[in-house]
């Protein structure tokens, strides 16, 4: 019988050249934390140089490699609500807006992969897909009711979305 390890490489930011399909292949699943690129954005490239940088940050080259990828926020080291880690993963800029057009941006990931990295993939990663992660039958049912859909406004906006309700176990605890 074959064990699920669910392998994961934590803080997967400066990868080896075949790290993409490796990963993919043994499915090991790269952690990542989008706040990391756009905070590192400003001396990366000169660490690392223009060769390196072409896959350091590679959210986008993880998940088109099909490898599975989690995002998460490295709190308290760097900004952790989930809209600010949506936004930084979808815009590529920091809060400010820096770099005004997004750093490396084809490496940005959309909003569905983002909020997918962001649920159900982070429950998989713990084993626990089963219980949370979505919203479905069976499900412990926690969730956040915003006031701007994610999925219907522009990447900048993402960093402004907030949230009205939070309901933890099917009951709510906050209400704005």
């Amino acid at each position: 019988e074959q064990q699920d390890h669910r392998w994961r490489i934590e803080h997967a930011q400066v990868v080896l050249p075949d790290y993409f399909e490796r990963a993919a292949a043994m499915g090991y699943i790269s952690s990542v934390q989008s706040s990391h690129a756009v905070g590192d954005s400003k001396w990366a490239e000169d660490r690392l140089g223009a060769e390196r940088i072409r896959r350091a940050y590679a959210w986008k080259s993880i998940v088109e490699a099909g490898a599975p990828l989690i995002l998460n926020s490295d709190l308290p080291g760097e900004p952790w609500t989930p809209m600010e880690t949506l936004y930084f993963a979808v815009s590529r800029k920091n809060l400010e807006g820096y770099p005004p057009g997004g750093w490396y941006t084809e490496q940005a990931l959309s909003v569905a992969e983002g909020l997918h990295a962001m649920t159900l993939a982070g429950a998989h990663s713990a084993f626990q897909e089963e219980r949370i992660g979505s919203l479905a039958p069976g499900k412990k049912v926690d969730f956040v009711i915003l006031d701007q859909n994610p999925m219907e406004v522009l990447p900048d906006a993402i960093k402004t979305i907030n949230v009205k309700e939070v309901w933890i176990n099917g009951k709510q605890v906050v209400a704005k």
